[in-house]
């Protein structure tokens, strides 16, 4: 639906190539893990957006700030209009130097020789320097299918110390399936 409503905006403005920035949807705190769910399937779907239309960018709200369940702070809101305008100036304008897409990339399992504990390396396209984070990256989670298997925790999580646009996700255990 979200491609069809992209599509008929560029027909309705007469520009079948129209650059359109749209930003994925932030955290929604609450109580209801089927509501979650849903949040995080939207989130694919404007993840996916891009590499189904030409002349479509995304930035992601995922790490922003709160002022309360679900609406951006104010810093959180200044941080997205810069997000937003490194993009628009690579892309929409073509002016080299600025903020690029940032995707994943690859995923990679590994053994961490120093702890000897299995952990995931994600690396990322589109990061301009390094990847950064306000405190210490976390949130993310292990899915088996839809489901969460608590004994297959992901830990902890650290910048690649070999991969600027890389992060060390350690698990718990080695998973045994598909994940």
């Amino acid at each position: 639906h979200l491609l069809h409503l992209l599509d008929s905006f560029r027909e309705d403005v007469g520009d079948p190539i129209l650059p359109i920035l749209i930003v994925q949807i932030g955290r929604f705190i609450n109580s209801f893990e089927d509501m979650e769910r849903s949040w995080e399937d939207i989130r694919e779907i404007q993840r996916m957006v891009p590499f189904q239309r030409e002349n479509i960018y995304r930035v992601t709200g995922i790490d922003l700030p709160l002022d309360d369940c679900i609406h951006f702070s104010t810093e959180g809101n200044r941080r997205l209009g810069r997000r937003l305008g490194e993009l628009a100036l690579t892309y929409v304008y073509g002016i080299p130097g600025h903020g690029r897409q940032i995707d994943l990339a690859s995923m990679k399992l590994e053994k961490d020789e120093s702890s000897g504990s299995h952990c995931l390396h994600l690396h990322y396209s589109g990061v301009s320097g390094s990847l950064r984070s306000e405190g210490l990256p976390n949130e993310f989670e292990l899915r088996f299918g839809d489901k969460i298997r608590i004994h297959y925790v992901v830990h902890r999580v650290e910048m690649h110390p070999e991969d600027k646009a890389g992060l060390k996700l350690f698990l718990s255990g080695l998973p045994e399936e598909p994940a």
